[in-house]
């Protein structure tokens, strides 16, 4: 069989393949536990429950079996609108919104239709980089700073655009996966002057908005620079259903309804419509529930519990430098000044890296290199700190609330004990490398 030049050089997402390499093992464990066990820090998927009032909802739901609109049932779009005004102060006709199978198909449809140069901050999300290149499209990778807290300078993406020769489309990521920075509104107003100044568009990866530490501090793209963005946002982060596959874009407030109308024909020729049943269960996802709004306050809280506390352990472990997150769950552990040491035993790149960590006695599983889109010589990994029990530590996190550091760090050790071996086992492996 040949396939067509585009589809060759693809490859299954690193985080997915190590993740179901885990999760397989794992299940493997349950029949023979002398097996030993990994620590996952690869993959990016909240360990919560759904929240229990959605999951009832689709229940209830599962006898809608007919055809749907592809760009979401009207209720449903009623509720998103709601939704951005109550959370992020958007003010949305309600043919600015549509909605896909996940953010990464909405990516894909929208890489799909817009033509123009992509700028791409890296370390990034695992799929931007691959969805451009299936889809042929010109784009430029610019790696970010640690010396400027990990977020674009407006001086850096003006020079960008300038040599771009097409559309200059900008990909912004905030709350970032997987550094966790996040920009503040005034940094999202020096970046929206470039773009107006070189007439470009913004896809606004939002997914994480609402796991922001400090809620307060979070501004959309879309408040900004209405004209020119797409806000792309969804449940399976902030509300935990990853496999809901729901996801919702704002689209930009000129050209909105040809923009809609391409939309709309793209999807119904795709995929006719996200599952009927999921969209009747988003409803209730999307509405002023106060369970829901309950759980997101938890689930935030303790995402921001966890990643303050081991991106500062980590940044004790002497060779290494960990960002510090404002949202979502990871953050970047910077492995480069360990270099010399590395070469010592053998180990180049991020790959070599990658797998002597994977390896025995450590089996600690990451993801870096050129699946964060940056180079094989640049040891930067990102951390996904989720490897715990969601819904009992939900439940035991609401009984407990612990307020101080020690109560804190008392409820992380006692809650979440493999994740702390995991992080000393980095420790470790690190303390291995002078022997």
């Amino acid at each position: 069989m040949k396939f067509e030049r585009n589809i060759e050089p693809m490859k299954m997402p690193e985080n997915l393949r190590v993740g179901m390499m885990v999760q397989e093992h794992r299940l493997k464990r349950q029949k023979d536990h002398a097996l030993h066990d990994y620590y996952n820090f690869v993959l990016g998927q909240s360990p919560f429950h759904t929240p229990y009032p959605m999951q009832k909802a689709l229940a209830d739901s599962a006898n809608k079996n007919f055809y749907s609109p592809a760009k979401g049932i009207n209720q449903l779009i009623q509720e998103i609108m709601r939704f951005n005004k109550a959370h992020f102060d958007l003010d949305l006709d309600e043919k600015r919104i549509v909605i896909g199978n996940g953010t990464k198909m909405i990516m894909f449809m929208l890489m799909s239709m817009i033509k123009g140069h992509y700028i791409v901050p890296s370390p990034a999300w695992i799929g931007y980089v691959p969805l451009l290149d299936y889809l042929g499209k010109s784009y430029e990778v610019t790696r970010l700073k640690e010396a400027e807290a990990y977020k674009l300078h407006p001086d850096t993406l003006d020079a960008l655009m300038e040599e771009a020769k097409d559309t200059p489309v900008f990909i912004l990521n905030n709350p970032h996966n997987p550094t966790g920075a996040l920009y503040t509104e005034s940094e999202l107003e020096a970046l929206a002057e470039v773009c107006k100044k070189h007439n470009a568009l913004v896809i606004a990866d939002e997914i994480y908005a609402l796991t922001t530490y400090k809620q307060e501090d979070f501004v959309s793209m879309a408040k900004i620079y209405p004209e020119g963005t797409f806000v792309t946002n969804g449940i399976s982060k902030d509300r935990s259903s990853a496999g809901y596959r729901l996801g919702t874009c704002i689209l930009p407030s000129v050209d909105t309804e040809i923009i809609h109308e391409k939309y709309a024909c793209l999807a119904s020729t795709m995929y006719t419509n996200v599952a009927t049943p999921i969209q009747y269960a988003s409803i209730t996802g999307y509405s002023d529930n106060q369970e829901i709004k309950d759980y997101m306050d938890t689930i935030r809280q303790i995402h921001t519990m966890v990643g303050t506390y081991f991106s500062a352990y980590c940044n004790t472990i002497p060779g290494v430098k960990a960002s510090v997150p404002h949202g979502g769950f990871y953050f970047t552990l910077d492995f480069n000044a360990l270099k010399d040491k590395l070469k010592t035993k053998g180990i180049d790149s991020a790959h070599k890296l990658t797998k002597a960590l994977l390896d025995t006695p450590y089996y600690i599983a990451l993801v870096m290199g050129e699946s964060i889109a940056i180079s094989n010589d640049d040891l930067i990994a990102r951390i996904a700190f989720i490897d715990y029990d969601g819904e009992k530590v939900y439940h035991q996190f609401i009984k407990e609330t612990p307020t101080t550091d020690e109560e804190k760090q008392a409820f992380i050790e006692s809650n979440m004990s493999h994740m702390v071996e995991g992080f000393q086992i980095i420790k470790r492996f690190i303390s291995d490398l002078d022997s």
